[in-house]
């Protein structure tokens, strides 16, 4: 009888999540999508929201690789453009913006107020997202090179995987400072200190278009998940997680 009740528990597990909504999205974004996605679930009885975070440009290609998803989030522009162009996603409009910062482990006795102090050799290992792969790795390099520094810190630029990494490397004092997003700060809370912001003159503007997936075999329901990232529920998770709205 408790295997019977168990696989009936199972079973009724199963159905009550009949239809999985694939999200893939830039790992800045994973926190507040899955504060949200309770909502959008009980409004869609039966249907399970699952967030998988990466890099942007990592999940770009796995959409190029044929990867299952329904919704691409990016935390740039141009891998939206650039799976558009070769038709494999329909853009929608950006969800967020926001902003580049510089922090450090907040046991650190650092000090700067701009970019261009980066240059002091007390800042011996940069972290930093893969350029290309990683777009705050792009803003990153933009906002070194345009502060005319990009030469002389080279050397010191600890690529990471993705801005989460960045972010872990800064809290364990890995690193002496990293660029990562106002957010990623915000929600690390007292593990680390923020020095200064990077002017938005500095670097393309962060924001973070949406797509729809054009092989997902569920595309009304993954336009009703588009048109509620705009809605309330998502939008005040965006905010409460320090993103800025789009």
């Amino acid at each position: 009888m408790r295997v019977l009740a168990l696989l009936v528990a199972a079973l009724a597990s199963t159905a009550a999540h009949a239809q999985t909504l694939t999200v893939l999205a830039a790992a800045s974004l994973k926190q507040p999508l899955e504060a949200s996605a309770p909502a959008f679930e009980k409004a869609h009885p039966g249907v399970k929201v699952v967030v998988s975070a990466a890099a942007s440009g990592v999940l770009a290609k796995q959409i190029e690789a044929g990867a299952p998803a329904d919704i691409f989030l990016s935390a740039d522009l141009k891998n939206v453009v650039a799976l558009a162009q070769k038709g494999l996603v329909v853009a929608d409009k950006p969800i967020a913006r926001n902003t580049l910062v510089v922090a450090v482990p907040e046991t650190s006795t650092a000090h700067a107020t701009r970019v261009e102090d980066l240059k002091d050799a007390s800042f011996k290992r940069l972290g930093i997202g893969k350029p290309v792969q990683v777009p705050a790795g792009d803003y990153a390099m933009e906002s070194l090179t345009h502060a005319g520094i990009a030469k002389d810190v080279n050397a010191r630029l600890v690529p990471a995987e993705n801005v989460t990494q960045v972010l872990t490397w800064i809290r364990k004092g890995d690193v002496d400072a990293g660029f990562v997003y106002a957010s990623d700060a915000a929600g690390a809370k007292a593990d680390v200190r923020v020095l200064f912001t990077v002017p938005d003159t500095l670097h393309a503007p962060i924001v973070y278009p949406s797509a729809l997936v054009k092989a997902s075999k569920q595309q009304a329901l993954a336009r009703a998940y588009l048109a509620f990232l705009h809605g309330d529920v998502a939008q005040s998770a965006l905010k409460a997680a320090g993103f800025l709205p789009p």
